[in-house]
């Protein structure tokens, strides 16, 4: 047999190799890395709420409709939830109670963040001259505080409320972020 000489060899080489560069152009190739997922929008995919029990699902509304859960998925999406053994053992009802008013479970909360809230944060009667005095902010944004989020929007501006709304004993539950 006849022995391949070295620039030929080399030669062999470099085309075996630039193939597989071509067929990965061509192909698309895969990507090793994968992409940060995006951080969830408050007003974002709000007709994509899916809620499930590895069994069934349903999309769920925004919030608990605590007129008339039958007139869109708000009971069935609930009772999927509590089926589902992913919510905290306290929350027992769809809905607080807080002076006289009922505030719904927040589906669009619990699916983004998994935190039980109740209503929106638009839903919070917060007197805006105490939390002034007090030196608190109902709503902040990168302007306010470097390291705030921007889960909500308000006025065409990203940013974060005080209060997400309600909690399961119908306290003000606060934002964090």
């Amino acid at each position: 047999m006849k022995r391949v000489r070295r620039p030929t060899a080399v030669l062999l080489t470099l085309s075996i190799m630039l193939s597989f560069q071509v067929f990965t152009v061509f192909t698309g190739g895969s990507k090793v890395l994968a992409e940060e997922p995006k951080p969830p929008k408050y007003e974002v995919d709000m007709d994509k709420i899916w809620i499930t029990n590895g069994i069934m699902g349903v999309y769920a509304p925004e919030v608990y409709n605590v007129s008339n859960p039958d007139a869109d998925t708000s009971a069935k999406a609930w009772n999927i939830l509590k089926s589902s053994g992913k919510l905290p053992e306290f929350v027992s009802s769809p809905f607080v109670q807080v002076g006289g008013k009922k505030y719904g479970f927040n589906f669009k909360i619990w699916n983004d963040k998994h935190i039980v809230v109740y209503g929106k944060p638009t839903d919070v009667g917060v007197n805006p001259r105490l939390s002034a005095v007090n030196g608190y902010k109902d709503w902040k944004t990168k302007k306010d505080d470097p390291t705030c989020g921007e889960y909500y929007l308000k006025g065409g501006e990203r940013g974060e409320y005080r209060y997400h709304g309600y909690d399961a004993s119908g306290n003000l539950y606060s934002n964090t972020s």
